[in-house]
């Protein structure tokens, strides 16, 4: 071949590849295109599917009469049982009452069966089943699967082990049809406090980040199981030595502290779309220099948790049958921001004082309103 010859097919393999650089080129500004505007079709249609369940979540809140959305902030345990009594007593809370939901407390797999079942019957599926958890099924049903505690986790277990783990006792919950998980347990304990914190081993652990890691993975996996997790108790119960079912603990740190530590694994939870936080029975100076009950304190729920962690889900209160709850109201509770009371003592009684407060003008009518809402919607987003 010549020179000149060599020279004009170097020249066209040149402008072949140039060529074809240029299509590659066209092609990905295409392609690229494409996926931008399906993604933005993507935010679009679920902008508007929020919208709409919002407004169904208005529309069902504002057909309820006044006593039925003082019920349902109510969450009241019942034994896992199918006795006549026990059944009677859950229909009244459901289907005459109306409460927003149950906790199952101690019984059997079978029995937590048909208590949804029979729910469903009463109510449909816009109510709450919630259980205890942190260690599996096992923790309150004698017939299911225990786990290790959240300590050995933490210790020997990958975010992805947990991640499977948290999916996997979520898909036994829906089997039952339990649609809400009190747990993970997000509270931070110190090494000093290893073995004489009240919360001890249902913690993950002593390092905030390897804690948030975790309580985010689990959630994960039962999110994908559809289960609703509670991550627990805001704004950290590990701190201290003492047992709210007895007291109200109080937990004595700096703001800066607490912020770097107890908070960590709340805020992470949040910042990942967590969608619902239970408030523990514990105060806090560093938030609320008055030392109410974290459950009811509108600097805790509204400043901290509301505004400062801008967190717009679900809130809970733990149990108020418990001792570090004793002087609870739970129209104060919805009042400071709260959206569920947990475990009434007597739910009847909490329903007439909520309805009471709402006519007095002690509790403003929209703050309720608010909460029932919020329930509704999360209800509907789980289908």
């Amino acid at each position: 071949m010549t020179r000149k010859a060599r020279f004009l097919l170097l020249v066209s393999l040149l402008l072949t590849l140039a060529a074809g650089c240029a299509r590659t080129s066209r092609q990905s500004v295409s392609d690229s295109a494409a996926t931008a505007d399906s993604l933005a079709a993507f935010r679009a249609d679920s902008l508007e599917k929020e919208k709409s369940l919002r407004r169904t979540a208005d529309s069902l809140t504002r057909s309820l009469t006044l006593e039925q959305r003082a019920a349902m902030v109510l969450m009241p345990a019942v034994y896992t049982r199918t006795d006549a009594a026990t059944m009677a007593l859950l229909r009244s809370y459901v289907h005459e009452r109306h409460t927003g939901g149950v906790i199952l407390l101690r019984g059997d797999t079978l029995s937590a069966r048909v208590i949804a079942d029979s729910i469903a019957r009463w109510r449909g599926r816009e109510f709450f089943i919630a259980i205890d958890a942190e260690w599996g099924l096992g923790m309150r049903l004698t017939d299911a699967t225990s786990y290790p505690d959240n300590r050995t986790i933490g210790l020997n277990s990958s975010p992805e082990a947990v991640r499977k783990y948290g999916r996997e006792v979520g898909r036994q919950c829906r089997r039952l049809g339990i649609n809400m998980l009190l747990g993970p347990v997000a509270d931070i304990v110190p090494d000093s406090l290893r073995d004489s914190s009240y919360i001890g081993r249902r913690s993950f652990g002593s390092d905030p980040a390897r804690v948030a890691e975790l309580v985010c993975a689990y959630s994960r996996g039962a999110a994908e199981a559809g289960v609703l997790t509670v991550v627990k108790h805001f704004p950290g119960h590990g701190g201290v030595a003492a047992d709210s079912h007895k007291t109200l603990p109080s937990l004595r740190k700096p703001l800066r502290q607490l912020t770097a530590e107890d908070l960590r694994p709340f805020r992470r939870y949040i910042d990942l779309g967590g969608r619902a936080v239970m408030i523990g029975h514990i105060s806090v100076p560093a938030v609320d220099p008055q030392l109410r009950s974290a459950a009811s304190s509108p600097a805790v729920i509204g400043d901290l948790l509301r505004d400062d962690m801008h967190f717009s889900g679900l809130i809970l209160t733990d149990a108020l049958n418990m001792g570090g709850a004793a002087d609870i109201d739970p129209a104060e509770a919805i009042a400071a921001g709260a959206d569920m009371i947990l475990a009434p003592a007597d739910t009847p009684a909490a329903i007439r004082r909520i309805t009471d407060a709402v006519l007095s003008g002690e509790l403003p009518e929209e703050r309720l309103n608010e909460s029932v809402t919020r329930i509704f919607l999360q209800l509907l987003r789980q289908g």
